[in-house]
């Protein structure tokens, strides 16, 4: 018989909470014409959901294990994947109406600069990350941890420069200037 503690009660809580708001946002937005590239951006949003896969199909491997207890892998697992909704839904909440799964700038949108886009350029992105390596933590198994990490970076980064190049087409020299005054990913890092 299966035997579930609190931890695993509380992850699958956890990833329940990530996972229901992200479907609806790519239902809401499944009609939206992407700007800025010639594929749908949407396929890097799949791509990361593909590397969760790979992360879950891994976690078997108990050879692969990060040698921490379960109840303690599961625990920050929750923290991280917590952390990363946190700044995920704070960028959502700050962009408001503009926010899209897509690479679309709406009739009327300003630059926003406020929020977590006061520090960083793609914070939705940076908690999309953490919530992916608080996933891989929390299953266990470095090779998971290591896809949920590689995986939807190179994703990330390539849709980072997407975005931004329709950033600079829509906003100009503003958009320039905000590029200069802030970090992609990471506070105070390049």
């Amino acid at each position: 018989m299966l035997k579930l503690t609190g931890y695993d009660i509380g992850f699958v809580i956890t990833l329940l909470i990530w996972a229901v708001p992200e479907v609806w946002l790519l239902f809401r937005d499944r009609k939206l014409v992407p700007m800025g590239a010639k594929t749908n951006s949407k396929i890097m949003y799949y791509f990361s959901m593909m590397s969760i896969l790979a992360c879950l199909l891994l976690a078997k491997y108990n050879s692969l294990t990060i040698p921490v207890t379960q109840d303690s892998r599961l625990l920050i697992g929750i923290l991280i994947i917590w952390g990363g909704l946190l700044i995920r839904w704070w960028a959502i909440y700050s962009l408001g109406k503009y926010f899209t799964v897509v690479v679309a700038v709406k009739a009327g949108q300003k630059l926003i600069k406020n929020g977590p886009y006061k520090y960083i350029r793609h914070p939705s992105y940076t908690g999309s990350l953490l919530v992916g390596i608080g996933l891989g933590f929390g299953l266990g198994n470095w090779i998971g941890l290591a896809v949920m990490l590689i995986l939807p970076c190179i994703s990330y980064l390539l849709r980072a420069v997407v975005e931004e190049k329709v950033m600079v087409s829509s906003f100009g020299n503003d958009y320039l200037i905000y590029m200069s005054q802030t970090s992609r990913f990471i506070p105070f890092i390049h």
